[in-house]
């Protein structure tokens, strides 16, 4: 005689199917919102230098408010007219192409963003960032494009979120075909 399958298998699969409903989207937020974290501010004008950690695209954030040091900083909407934003490779000299991006902005809490350009570095290493052609004070913010990121997080959410709908009642169907199967068996 075949064992029932125990019901307790319907718990697994609803344990599956919450995983993916409502696991993998939260995983996604935090993951998110951890890239918002990122990145590194400094007063402008001037030259700053950063440790850039990882190769590729990099944003520069013009930061519209933020609370800072005690300190509630507020700017208007968008640099100075006559800014120039540099960015030139420590170790080479070289100096990297800054783009304009598209109008980017985010709100984490008290602190606005919005962006102002983009560059492009081959290797990790140490950049000056130039800011002139202006004096008045801004503060600005270098992170890593995060885009990719974003992607990833709401494809494996995604994955997740599909694996968990569809392998739960799967898992339930199963459980209830051996079920039956055990039943009609044994009689």
């Amino acid at each position: 005689m075949k064992q029932l399958p125990s019901r307790w298998w319907h718990g697994v699969s609803a344990l599956v199917f919450l995983s993916g409903a409502v696991a993998a989207p939260i995983v996604m937020v935090i993951l998110a919102l951890g890239q918002f974290s990122s990145g590194t501010e400094f007063f402008t004008p001037g030259t700053h230098v950063l440790t850039l950690e990882k190769p590729g695209k990099y944003i520069v954030w013009n930061v519209l408010s933020a609370f800072r040091d005690g300190k509630q900083y507020g700017f208007s909407d968008s640099l100075p007219a006559g800014t120039h934003i540099r960015v030139v490779s420590q170790s080479a000299g070289r100096e990297f192409l800054t783009e304009a991006t598209i109008g980017g902005s985010e709100t984490s809490g008290t602190t606005k963003r919005s962006s102002v350009c983009s560059f492009t570095i081959p290797t990790a290493g140490s950049y000056s960032v130039i800011v002139d052609g202006t004096s008045e004070q801004r503060l600005l913010m270098v992170r890593h494009s995060m885009t990719a990121n974003l992607v990833r997080f709401f494809v494996i959410a995604g994955v997740g979120s599909v694996l968990g709908w569809i392998l739960a009642p799967v898992l339930s169907i199963i459980v209830e075909v051996r079920r039956h199967g055990a039943k009609q068996q044994a009689s």
